[in-house]
């Protein structure tokens, strides 16, 4: 009998101890799950600080939107544009400046949809010879798209132009000639394609690279 109660109780110590360790993996747990948790909280409160701080002490890239006349303009970059300014929390902040319009009417529209006074340029030239534009958003017709990139580019503009690049393929092999040429410390230029980083457009971007299609 007192074999059968020291063997009950040894079970029961063993039980016991189980359930312990048991409590006690389940509290560590939970305890790296709050220490994790509370990394990630203060690394992302710091990346939200950061650029805070960052919008409050970097100037404005200040833009110029060259056709702003046109319906994309009004209808897709104004608003988008206008969008951005309101945003603080962007490590480079974003003011548009100005506006390249054929009439006066077209530059009091281009305000409205901005929220706010603007410059109005009646000539490119005049925008590109200003010191107070960083960088201009190209809306223009293609065939007249590559000599106002170009001139924006001479200028050391930032340029974003709609795509296609150019006209013809020749124009816009001349393009890349000539802002390959300012470097270093050339201007960036980006053409608005928004599907260049879709995951399929990257796949065939990949299978170009390696040779496995095309000449």
């Amino acid at each position: 009998a007192a074999g059968q109660a020291a063997e009950g109780g040894s079970e029961r110590s063993i039980q016991e101890l189980r359930q312990a360790r048991k409590r006690f993996k389940a509290k560590s747990r939970e305890e790296k799950r709050a220490k994790r948790k509370a990394r990630q909280d203060h690394a992302a409160q710091s990346r939200v600080g950061a650029r805070a701080v960052d919008h409050v002490h970097t100037p404005a890239v200040r833009v110029v939107v060259v056709g702003a006349g046109g319906w994309y303009a009004s209808q897709v970059h104004l608003p988008q544009l206008a969008v951005l300014e309101r945003r603080t929390a962007m490590g480079v902040p974003v003011r548009v400046v100005g506006v390249v319009t054929r009439t006066k009417e077209q530059h009091q529209k281009a305000e409205k949809r901005l929220g706010h006074a603007v410059e109005w340029y009646p000539d490119l030239a005049l925008a590109l010879a200003s010191e107070h534009v960083d960088a201009v958003d190209l809306l223009l017709p293609i065939p007249h798209q590559g000599e106002a990139i170009a001139a924006a580019l001479r200028a050391g503009k930032h340029v974003m132009s709609e795509k296609p690049a150019a006209l013809t393929l020749q124009e816009a092999c001349s393009l890349m000639e000539l802002w390959r040429s300012l470097s270093p410390g050339a201007p960036s230029w980006q053409v608005t394609e928004q599907w260049a980083f879709k995951p399929a457009v990257q796949k065939i971007r990949q299978l170009v690279d390696d040779g496995a299609i095309g000449a």
